[in-house]
């Protein structure tokens, strides 16, 4: 099939460059039949500065197109590069389209491609936004004071949605339970597998069972989704005021820490995460909670805090700094603290780290 009315850029970019050159040619012939008509024995001398004159117009002609040229091309290349980086700020306007040629396809086609990455991105842009609504309601919700004990909690994530969850369900009969988990990954997918996680966790623990009764179940209806692609931590705490204690199960999640008798005490409950295996039996452990009693759940991003050397802030670390707080202060000022000196151990400075989410019980 023929194509009618395209140019090329070689072609049009050597067309420039005859123009250019044939007003400094047809002046220099000019010169030429006036001095020899003259005589003049000048006529070298002049000959020469005119066609020195005539190669500086020439080659500073040729050199503003180059530059007009590479002044469209570097815009360009910046526009890409910012839109390879996701900043939306630094891509820049429409480029001009004055050529048939193939640079002026090229410009046509940057701007439909610049034009559809500012229509998705702003796109991403509010569905992120109103991810991040959904994610601060239900953490919000999660916020709740069960009678007989003091709670505090908090979620940093590192990017505008994350995978962290917790959780505070009231169950009745001086009963409720505190979940915590962290979903493998950051970003939307992980946003909305959190959402989906919490979801399922508030229908599937007022059903009953024990703490490693809810997070089977829980499994089993995530398996077929995930299917070990990606996978949940959890940890589950299950308070019964009438036996006073906790009854805990966890999914590949952080030990829990209880203070009581004047030290913490880490609870290890080995298990695998959440949509790993489908057929999983998730153990439990009671956990004797008397007044005055503290428990913390956290997720890993406090254990994987970087430290100025490089390596992790790890368990021994974490485990260091909780020995040196007054852990006689109640959760809302003991949490903060904990959470304070964790980010003093990175410089302050999150970066790409992980989420960082804890909370604490105390029995009142």
């Amino acid at each position: 099939m023929k194509r009618r009315g395209l140019r090329t850029f070689v072609p049009s970019l050597l067309t420039a460059y005859l123009l250019l050159l044939a007003l400094p040619v047809a002046l220099l012939l000019v010169c030429l039949r006036v001095g020899y008509a003259s005589g003049g024995s000048a006529f070298p001398t002049l000959l020469f500065i005119v066609a020195g004159a005539l190669a500086v117009v020439f080659f500073g002609l040729f050199g503003g197109v180059a530059r007009r040229f590479r002044r469209r091309f570097r815009r360009m290349i910046d526009g890409m590069n910012a839109m390879a980086a996701g900043d939306r700020a630094a891509v820049q306007g429409r480029m001009p389209i004055d050529a048939g040629d193939e640079f002026g396809r090229l410009s046509r086609a940057f701007n439909e491609l610049q034009a559809y990455w500012i229509e998705r991105n702003d796109a991403a842009l509010r569905e992120l936004q109103l991810s991040d609504r959904l994610q601060r309601r239900l953490l919000t919700a999660g916020r709740q004071q069960p009678d007989g004990f003091a709670v505090a909690a908090e979620c940093r994530q590192t990017r505008e949605v994350g995978g962290d969850l917790y959780d505070v369900v009231p169950l009745g009969d001086n009963r409720f339970a505190v979940l915590i988990g962290d979903v493998a990954g950051k970003g939307m997918q992980a946003a909305l597998l959190m959402s989906a996680v919490m979801a399922l966790f508030r229908r599937e623990v007022r059903l009953g069972g024990s703490a490693a009764d809810v997070l089977t179940r829980l499994n089993r209806l995530l398996y077929p989704a995930l299917r070990g692609r990606t996978y949940v931590t959890a940890g589950l705490a299950l308070y019964d005021g009438r036996a006073g204690e906790i009854d805990y199960a966890g999914a590949g999640h952080m030990p829990p820490y209880v203070w009581a008798d004047g030290a913490w005490h880490e609870i290890a409950v080995a298990s695998l995460p959440l949509g790993v295996m489908e057929d999983v039996s998730y153990r439990e452990r009671a956990i004797p909670l008397p007044p005055g009693a503290k428990l913390l759940l956290y997720t890993d991003g406090l254990i994987e805090t970087t430290l100025a050397d490089g390596t992790f802030l790890g368990f021994d670390g974490f485990a260091a700094l909780l020995a040196e707080l007054d852990a006689a202060q109640p959760p809302q000022e003991l949490l903060p603290e904990l959470l304070a000196r964790v980010d003093a151990c990175g410089g302050g400075a999150t970066g790409e780290a992980d989420d960082r989410t804890a909370v604490l019980l105390e029995r009142l």
